[in-house]
């Protein structure tokens, strides 16, 4: 290519924002409220905000509050 080697990206992960590990998966919801589905099948039970249930199926990343629970900070990764 004009543009050199190729870079073929097979994962990648968020290590820290601001200083916080992330959480990333995928935002579902079921009769018992949101949760995420991280990329190994694991889920944590999540209380969101309307704005990110807004973004139910989504790939997102999210900073959990001290109870573990309440989402304080996330992104948007693939909509």
């Amino acid at each position: 290519s004009e543009y050199g080697e190729a870079l073929v990206v097979s994962e990648y992960r968020i290590t820290s924002v601001d200083g916080d590990v992330p959480i990333v998966g995928i935002l579902e919801e079921d009769e018992n409220g949101f949760y995420l589905r991280e990329e190994d099948g694991d889920t944590v039970r999540l209380d969101v905000s309307e704005r990110l249930a807004g973004a139910l199926g989504a790939k997102v990343w999210v900073v959990l509050g001290a109870d573990r629970v309440t989402v304080s900070r996330y992104g948007i990764l693939r909509d």
